[in-house]
């Protein structure tokens, strides 16, 4: 019943008088107004279909940005208020993909996040096909971003952005890689600079790499069916059945060796297989990259969100076959319990997902970090991370397959060393075409340092 009401009598009142503007305007605002208060009081009263009212919220403030003029108080301040409107929706409906689908729409200039959140919602739990046009959009600003000719040049995101159109569009391979190595280039210099924050940028850069290997939550995606079946089990089953296949398998070697896997540069993108195995490849070259920075705690949210991620493959033996080119005491996920909010801020960006069902224990989000606490670290949060990242450790070490942990006889000190099946791993997933140096520190016509890089004309 409430959909029907809010379709009939909401949505499809304020389309007609939409369809009339401006005529219409004063009409719309009183009306937009009336059926905001309402749906207020139905959040109190009628608390049963509370995501429905708050997504509704965010589509009333939303259509009411829409009647102010581009880059005005009014509107900056609607697009904020929608904004919250659908942060909260989440809370209650945090796998529904249309969600984050509005929250990309609401974002200007920032190319980068609004990727991330298109991305997040073709992987969610209940995907939303109309971020597909979302990120096509993306897609058009950075390659126009790249391949202009203009005094700019382009930053991280348009390289990022743009290595991503021509794996998702089937296009050269030869292109990709250049993408791909001119953003790693520029990531690795913009990481050593000191005012360099990875926390914000980081989720922008781990979720559409794992939403490309998921390709981008198409039926024909091979991890993402794998992941699907895997639902099936609950999650004591899965993680049985996974500690079962690796005490069986912790030397095999991988079925699909990257040699078999890669095809001539000057191929183009042409199936399944091939775009998932360059975006393994984009995936763990941009792990790399971060990690060549080990010096700097604002790493340690990415590394913590792909250990997840890595864990989350681990336990689907079936995918990790297919993803075994990376370097790399209790079963029971480690909750920090000296602050009231199990959660950290890592946690928001990834939740929902298609990979991250088994990650989480039942009830984990039920008492949500309050959304203004959710955009930066405390101390709390920062011991929480840690933990979880030797935690993820000590699971992965478990497997036998690609790390082991050691301890010095002598001073009683664990460290975690690669296997000898992960020192081959490694050697044989450095595909030249990917990995090759790049050179650095040109100037930029903004007077700071930039990869190099090479335009016609130019």
């Amino acid at each position: 019943m409430p959909p029907r009401m809010l379709h009939h009598g909401i949505y499809a009142f304020l389309e007609v008088m939409k369809s009339r503007l401006p005529d219409s305007r004063n009409y719309m605002i009183q009306f937009l107004q009336h059926v905001y208060d309402l749906i207020q009081v139905l959040v109190e009263s009628a608390p049963r279909f509370k995501n429905m009212w708050l997504e509704c919220l965010g589509d009333l403030a939303a259509y009411r940005m829409s009647l102010e003029s581009t880059f005005s108080e009014e509107r900056i301040a609607r697009a904020k208020q929608s904004t919250n409107w659908y942060y909260a929706a989440a809370d209650e409906n945090y796998g529904k993909g249309s969600l984050y689908h509005r929250l990309g729409n609401l974002v200007v200039n920032n190319l980068g996040r609004k990727f991330f959140l298109y991305s997040r919602s073709l992987i969610s739990t209940e995907r939303c096909e109309k971020s597909k046009s979302g990120v096509e959009s993306t897609f058009v600003m950075a390659l126009q971003s790249v391949n202009s000719r203009g005094p700019i040049d382009p930053g991280i995101s348009s390289w990022f952005v743009s290595a991503h159109a021509l794996l998702l569009r089937g296009d050269s391979i030869s292109k990709f890689i250049a993408y791909s190595q001119e953003f790693c280039a520029l990531l690795r210099f913009r990481i050593a600079q000191d005012d360099f924050k990875l926390n914000g940028a980081g989720m922008y850069l781990g979720v559409p790499n794992i939403a490309a290997m998921l390709q981008y939550g198409e039926e024909e995606g091979i991890f993402r069916n794998m992941f699907i079946d895997s639902h099936k089990l609950s999650s004591e089953a899965k993680l049985q059945r996974a500690m079962q296949y690796w005490a069986e398998h912790s030397t095999d070697l991988p079925r699909n060796t990257p040699e078999d896997e890669i095809l001539a540069p000057a191929a183009a993108f042409s199936t399944p297989l091939e775009k998932l195995s360059y975006s393994i490849y984009l995936t763990f070259f941009t792990l790399s990259t971060v990690l060549s920075h080990t010096h700097s705690d604002e790493i340690i949210p990415f590394v913590h969100i792909f250990l997840t991620f890595i864990w989350s493959l681990a336990l689907v033996p079936d995918a990790m076959d297919y993803a075994s080119i990376l370097r790399l005491e209790s079963t029971d996920f480690p909750i920090y319990d000296q602050t009231r909010y199990w959660q950290i801020p890592d946690d928001f960006s990834i939740r929902g997902q298609i990979w991250s069902q088994s990650i989480y224990p039942d009830n984990f989000f039920l008492d949500p970090l309050p959304k203004d606490d959710r955009g930066f670290d405390t101390k709390s949060s920062k011991d929480t991370r840690n933990e979880r990242c030797l935690w993820y450790g000590y699971r992965l070490a478990s497997c036998g397959r690609w790390i082991q942990l050691f301890t010095d006889e002598k001073t009683g000190d664990r460290d975690f060393r690669l296997t000898s099946l992960a020192e081959h791993l490694e050697a044989t997933a450095k595909h030249p075409g990917v990995f090759k140096p790049t050179q650095m520190a040109i100037p930029s016509r903004s007077g700071r340092s930039q990869p190099a890089r090479k335009r016609k004309g130019r």
